[in-house]
């Protein structure tokens, strides 16, 4: 914990992602396939392990493969 005391900006990117995934998750959209929810919610579990491991840059650019991986998916499938 010493080392997220004095850095705000990782505190603030973290807190970011998550309302980013909680917005993702519990906003109703009724359009969408079922498969690209999965997926992305799949995909998401995983940026989170790569960020617990890789740290925080690795897990935003796993993330964002993610989010471009899912709009791709809403607009050809």
């Amino acid at each position: 914990m010493k080392k997220l005391k004095g850095n705000k900006g990782i505190k603030i990117l973290s807190g970011l992602l998550i309302l980013l995934i909680a917005l993702l998750f519990l906003s109703p959209q009724q359009l969408v396939a079922k498969g690209c929810d999965r997926a992305l919610g799949e995909c998401s579990v995983d940026a989170v392990i790569v960020g617990l491991f890789g740290g925080v840059q690795a897990g935003l650019l796993y993330f964002s493969g993610c989010l471009i991986g899912y709009g791709w998916c809403l607009e050809y499938m």
